[in-house]
């Protein structure tokens, strides 16, 4: 909730409640934590960022967005397949194409703000981008259908994975280890980034090629966006353009780091045969466009055109 300070009105510092739809430390919440120190020494004291850590510590990824939505935090950083109940057109935010800078320039950015800001939400911007899925199994598949196979997946791959035949699950990730230790799931679908070390006792191998886009945004509660001053948003703004500049060039430096330590720990790789592959990505492209579409057909074709390369 936005709290204002003890002082008087004219010294008053605002305080925004912030938290992560991971665990603190953890890869996908670090920009967001460094997001939140530069914030905070830049303020001055006028505007404050309170971390609370990330999920499941403050509470499950997939209600987080809702309790953004109804204020319980000023300021997350989530994934869009984690708040789709609430803004359907976060899935799209996983199927784009086009860097966030293009997506600034051609309205797509706008389009996306437009629909946060009909649900309560601010979309603020996009901190990590070029960073594909994987689905990691227990043996190596060899083509695109998935008939026999148990998966974890997110709500964005349920789509893709239920017409590749699979039969999926939702799970958070403290599960997953368990899962697949236990023969619950035969694989599960996660970036290529993030790998845990558990894993690698019950993951052999990683299909390829990767799909979709990871993506992770910082996004706030619209009325507390609404109270701060023009220069609490432009500060806000202008940080969160400066991270975004970053993404390439990072997310290329960890996917690499990424390939290695996972082959380091005995990851094999799973190449699907080209014809198989086409299928494989046609499916994800597909099932994923249909999905958004259907459910939001004021934006969800618009948005495609924008961020789907020709």
């Amino acid at each position: 909730m936005l709290a204002l300070g003890s002082f008087a009105p004219a010294q008053a510092q605002t305080v925004l409640n912030a938290a992560s739809a991971f665990p603190k430390g953890h890869l996908f919440s670090q920009k967001f934590e460094r997001f939140v120190d530069v914030v905070n020494e830049r303020a001055k004291g006028s505007l404050r960022l309170d971390y609370k850590g990330g999920a499941p510590a403050i509470g499950s990824p997939f209600t987080l967005g809702q309790r953004l939505q109804k204020g319980v935090f000023d300021i997350v950083a989530n994934t869009g397949a984690y708040y789709d109940n609430i803004v359907p057109e976060g899935l799209a935010l996983t199927l784009t194409e086009v860097s966030i800078q293009e997506q600034r320039r051609n309205g797509a950015y706008e389009l996306f703000n437009r629909a946060h800001q009909d649900k309560g939400l601010y979309y603020l911007g996009k901190s990590k981008e070029t960073v594909p899925f994987q689905l990691y199994l227990r043996k190596p598949a060899t083509k695109a259908d998935l008939k026999g196979l148990r998966l974890r997946v997110a709500p964005h791959h349920q789509p893709m994975f239920t017409a590749l035949g699979a039969a999926t699950v939702r799970a958070d990730l403290s599960e997953i280890y368990t899962y697949m230790e236990n023969g619950t799931i035969d694989g599960f679908a996660w970036p290529l980034q993030g790998f845990l070390p558990d894993w690698f006792r019950v993951v052999k191998y990683r299909m390829e090629p990767g799909f979709y886009d990871a993506d992770m945004q910082f996004v706030m509660n619209l009325a507390a966006w609404q109270k701060l001053t023009p220069a609490q948003q432009k500060l806000l703004t202008d940080t969160m353009i400066e991270f975004e500049a970053t993404n390439l060039a990072e997310d290329t430096v960890l996917n690499d780091e990424a390939r290695k330590y996972q082959q380091q720990g005995g990851v094999e790789v799973a190449t699907l045969p080209p014809d198989e592959a086409r299928k494989w990505l046609a499916a994800a492209k597909e099932t994923g466009w249909k999905a958004v579409v259907e459910r939001s057909p004021q934006y969800g074709q618009k948005l495609r055109e924008l961020v789907v390369k020709p």
